[in-house]
């Protein structure tokens, strides 16, 4: 094959909304961040938020690992309706073309289509030539067609489930903490593409995510906020917190998860008791620890408080925010269980031993893990914003855990790789203490009682569905969706 010979990728999917509806998604400011894949996130370095000519996107692109390389589109070829074009004008490939044509089923399908709502078809097509680096041979164009695939399989699916929510029927100025964490980072761009009006509760003013999002200081060793810029806001979502993840738990480290839960909270109850129009909802992001590591009766929001650490500290943490109730605000406490996403928190560092092969069970496997996949945990905090009838605790955790044994052999199995390395209790008790027993080795089973009873759906009900998003797995159905002639 021609080093200069373009290489054709096309992938199409249906969608049941009008093509109006489906293009109008992609012109939305956070319509990027939200397709941003998270095995093998991008960084947004510069975006002009439109995808009308001669518009620009600067990104930064991963390429190898955690080497990411610059590359730079310009828009182009833009009919409202119909389709825009990105163009590379700088970056890695020789050439690259990426058509998104926006057109109706019956432009492709003679048949009826299955459903009686207007319906619509989005075509990926992407004319490129590989960098000059890479030889243009059978294995390495497999290798960027798969990676293609992957990346557009996942685009359709987080585009397919945000159509499908219905839009808030009056948005909402919502003040965010912890914006920059593993929840928030996946927060702002779903909360801003569903029309809400988001401010970052920062400790230090700083580019705002891809210049998108206003900003208010926070000191939360002092309590100092910028409550001028959050008058009148309508919410406020509580996330901020130091990590459990750091481990081992020195005395240091164990005061400032405690204080930065605990004392930020109270100092922000004292600065919103202030205000003249203070929010008139907070979302609290808590925790399962509440209920103890080891237990053999399986709990719901009902149960009592076990025992620990965290417990300790999750207790503190919500009688903390009751300053919020005792001012009429609504108040909502999420108790999320382990939150699944390849960007952070556990997925991500088991991810590196389970694709070099030594990853394994932890102790004997047995011990139950109360997961939530990061895009339910975005959606269910967005409900409990937008319906006033969430009140209270609810244990934010899938319908169906699993143990460590299970979510072992699911990853292995889509990873393609062995899990045999088990890791003995004994040599994590030794070397990480109490972090051990509360964390990789608590086995308390944990049901999301309050949420089933209200009918929430988790779209990620199954740690497969969950991993296979979260990795880019797609499954062989997704092949389907490529068409081979390209024009």
């Amino acid at each position: 094959m021609s080093r200069s010979a373009p290489l054709l990728f096309h992938y199409r999917s249906p969608f049941p909304v009008p093509v109006e509806e489906l293009f109008g998604w992609h012109e939305r400011p956070a319509a990027l961040e939200r397709l941003n894949t998270p095995w093998a996130p991008f960084t947004v370095v510069q975006s002009s938020r439109s995808i009308q000519n001669g518009s620009t996107v600067s990104l930064k692109i991963p390429v190898l690992g955690p080497v990411k390389v610059p590359l730079r589109v310009v828009h182009e070829g833009y009919q409202r309706g119909v389709q825009f074009q990105d163009r590379q004008v700088a970056g890695p490939f020789r050439s690259w073309l990426h058509t998104h044509r926006f057109s109706s089923t019956t432009s492709h399908f003679t048949a009826p289509t299955p459903t009686s709502s207007p319906s619509s078809v989005l075509d990926d097509i992407i004319s490129y030539t590989l960098p000059s680096f890479l030889p243009s041979i059978g294995p390495v164009i497999s290798a960027a067609e798969s990676e293609l695939l992957r990346t557009f399989w996942y685009r359709h699916q987080i585009l397919a489930r945000d159509i499908e929510h219905p839009l808030p029927v009056r948005p909402m100025t919502v003040g965010i903490t912890g914006s920059s964490g593993l929840v928030g980072s996946s927060l702002t761009p779903f909360l801003s593409m569903r029309g809400h009006r988001l401010i970052s509760i920062v400790r230090a003013l700083r580019p705002a995510p891809q210049g998108q999002f206003l900003q208010a200081l926070w000191d939360p060793s002092t309590g100092e906020l910028d409550t001028l810029s959050l008058e009148g806001i309508d919410a406020l979502v509580h996330l901020a917190g130091e990590s459990i993840a750091q481990i081992p738990w020195t005395k240091d480290r164990k005061e400032r998860i405690r204080s930065s839960r605990v004392a930020g909270t109270t100092r922000l109850v004292e600065t919103i008791r202030r205000m003249k129009n203070p929010p008139s909802t907070v979302i609290m992001a808590s925790a399962i620890g509440l209920y103890g590591a080891n237990r053999s009766d399986i709990v719901n929001e009902e149960s009592d408080r076990g025992d620990g650490f965290l417990a300790d500290v999750v207790e503190e943490w919500e009688a903390a925010a009751s300053g919020f109730s005792a001012m009429g605000i609504r108040v909502v406490f999420l108790r999320f269980g382990v939150i699944l996403s390849a960007r952070g928190g556990l997925l991500s560092t088991v991810l590196l031993p389970f694709k070099g092969g030594v990853g394994g069970p932890i102790g004997d496997g047995e011990q139950w893990m109360n997961w939530i996949s990061i895009e339910d945990a975005v959606r269910l905090i967005d409900a409990a914003l937008t319906d006033p009838s969430y009140s209270g605790a609810y244990n934010a955790v899938s319908p169906l855990s699993v143990t460590n044994r299970e979510f072992t052999k699911m990853l292995s199995s889509l990873l393609h790789r062995p899990s045999i390395c088990r890791v003995p209790a004994s040599l994590l008790r030794a070397t990480l203490g109490e972090a051990a027993n509360e964390l990789m080795l608590a086995t308390t089973k944990v049901v999301s009682s309050r949420l089933q009873d209200r009918g929430f759906v988790f779209l990620d009900d199954t740690i497969e569905s969950c991993l296979r998003l979260q990795l880019g797995c797609p499954p062989a159905s997704a092949r389907e969706h490529l068409i081979r002639d390209a024009q």
